[in-house]
């Protein structure tokens, strides 16, 4: 039952990652918490760290709706004592289960890793989340692990962006552009739409950047259409808080082409 409670916070998180403010997410989080609680998750050490894994995801989804870098230094920890345990219990984890596991615990704590480094203008913390990321991505290379793969690649692409411009290194925000266009292979529109709308989004976020700093207008006109795309998509799933994001985005994208007109 503390493993299901655990699964059941993650998808309550997906809900509450669409809905304004962070009402379920933070039920999500108690959920996650509870599970922890629980003296029943710490008698099979691996269930513990898969719970721990699904924490760290909810506590990043609700840091980074609350600028909340405490919940982001948990989610670090958790995914750390994740990675620990599965270590720890290789010995009755076959390889494919390990590499699932670690793929997954890396991606969680690459993710928190760059929003953190994002949030303190830390450029070495969030290298140490694109490496994270970049372990995660490489553990994730077969199509047993595509879902994801995609998801860390997603989150690289986010983390590469913010790189780009703390550095002012455009090679940053082409491998993001990359990156992202990578996941899109995966995070198809027909079968992974509201996910395909957010890496869309955030595509057109980083050729924004790229066209801005290069004073290309036909990377802005493509930043406008992604923005289009994704919006258009989120008004059709009920997700308001991604249609905020995706409108402001886009209102970003149409003045920086204008200036250009």
């Amino acid at each position: 039952r503390t493993f299901h409670h655990g699964h059941l916070a993650v998808v309550m998180a997906e809900i509450g990652m669409r809905e304004r403010g962070a009402a379920k997410l933070e039920e999500a989080l108690a959920v996650c918490r509870s599970a922890l609680e629980n003296p029943e998750g710490a008698e099979v050490p691996v269930w513990r760290a898969t719970l721990l894994v699904n924490f760290a995801y909810v506590a990043t989804f609700l840091g980074s709706r609350m600028a909340d870098t405490a919940l982001l230094e948990e989610a670090v920890f958790a995914c750390n004592k994740a990675l620990e345990i599965f270590t720890q219990q290789s010995d009755v984890i076959t390889d494919r289960e390990m590499v699932r596991y670690k793929a997954a615990a890396n991606g969680g704590l690459g993710g928190a890793l760059a929003l953190l480094g994002e949030r303190e203008a830390n450029t070495e913390t969030l290298n140490h989340g694109i490496a994270a990321l970049r372990l995660g991505l490489a553990a994730a290379d077969d199509d047993d692990n595509a879902f994801v793969r995609a998801e860390i690649q997603h989150k690289l692409a986010s983390a590469l962006r913010v790189l780009g411009e703390q550095t002012d290194e455009p090679v940053h925000l082409e491998e993001s552009i990359t990156t992202s266009r990578a996941a899109l292979e995966i995070r198809t529109r027909e079968h992974f739409p509201i996910y395909w709308a957010l890496t869309t989004n955030d595509l057109g976020r980083t050729l924004r950047v790229l066209g801005e700093r290069d004073d290309n207008a036909a990377l802005i006109e493509d930043s406008i259409a992604a923005h289009r795309a994704a919006l258009s998509l989120f008004n059709r799933a009920d997700a308001p808080y991604q249609q905020d994001q995706a409108r402001e985005l886009l209102a970003l994208a149409e003045a920086a082409l204008e200036e250009r007109r």
